[in-house]
């Protein structure tokens, strides 16, 4: 579905945008909706670069996400702001996330859930980090920034402050395909080449994972890693995670689990880990 109301209007511009942010949003999370996009408009860039997608998990209540909205400025200093919901709810993002990515008209695409907010500099020491050659690798097919976790709890959270910085190397790489809770950048923290997740894509078999309920961004992550896609981190502290009771009970029961690739996404990476192409 796409609307109009509360502010969100499809907008056209003769150019397309360098960033699409796809935020991600479910009935229980609309009450963080006004902080998330107070903080994209709050951004240190040209926000005509930049197009906003809201995607809601299950139908939409038209009063309740105009209820959500209060507040909020008018979104027409995007490039475009649409909001889009799928006939069910699946209870995770990897669906709808799929649903609407071939949508996005953005040459980089970052990813957003609504309980999240980012700091002014986010996208633009992202976009500059993406588009920054290296001498030796070229330009980069992703870039990510550090984290900053708030417990917005009243008992401790399994971690509080900026994460830290992890360069992306071959170890860092292998790092991510051991497993979940090695994960060390989350959907928030990255900004990748939209033409390098139809790659991905064409290459695994999808863009994220619709087999995977939880850590759909790490098992995202490990197949860009398995594809030596070529990282690079940001030492700048500008997506903050907000710690709530029911995500650290799902860490927690999560922990000790990992996903399995397909045989077939598996065998589709083989040789590019031949190749050695991360370095």
């Amino acid at each position: 579905m796409e609307s109009e109301m509360a502010g969100v209007t499809p907008t056209n511009h003769s150019a397309l945008p360098w960033i699409s942010v796809q935020l991600m949003t479910h009935s229980g999370d609309l009450k963080y909706l006004a902080r998330a996009i107070k903080s994209l408009l709050a951004q240190d860039i040209d926000l005509k670069q930049v197009e906003l997608q809201i995607v809601h998990d299950g139908p939409v209540d038209p009063e309740e996400f105009e209820k959500a909205m209060l507040g909020v400025p008018p979104l027409a200093v995007f490039f475009g702001a649409s909001l889009h919901d799928t006939k069910e709810k699946y209870g995770y993002y990897t669906t709808p996330r799929n649903q609407w990515f071939p949508t996005l008209t953005g040459f980089y695409v970052v990813h957003m859930d609504a309980d999240n907010e980012f700091e002014p500099p986010h996208l633009s020491g992202l976009l500059e980090a993406v588009r920054t050659p290296d001498p030796e690798q070229g330009l980069p097919h992703f870039a990510y920034t550090r984290r900053n976790y708030v417990n917005d709890m009243d008992r401790p959270a399994p971690c509080e402050g900026p994460s830290p910085l992890v360069p992306w190397t071959r170890e860092a790489a292998q790092r991510i395909l051991a497993g979940p809770m090695s994960n060390f950048i989350d959907t928030g923290d990255f900004i990748v080449g939209r033409a390098a997740m139809f790659y991905l894509s064409e290459k695994t078999g999808c863009i994220w994972n619709a087999g995977i309920r939880r850590f759909g961004d790490h098992e995202l992550l490990s197949r860009m890693a398995g594809l030596g896609f070529r990282g690079r981190a940001v030492d700048q502290v500008s997506h903050t995670y907000h710690w709530r009771g029911d995500n650290v009970q799902l860490t927690r029961k999560l922990s000790l689990e990992t996903f399995a690739l397909t045989e077939e996404q598996y065998l589709a990476m083989e040789p590019f880990r031949k190749k050695e192409s991360i370095q």
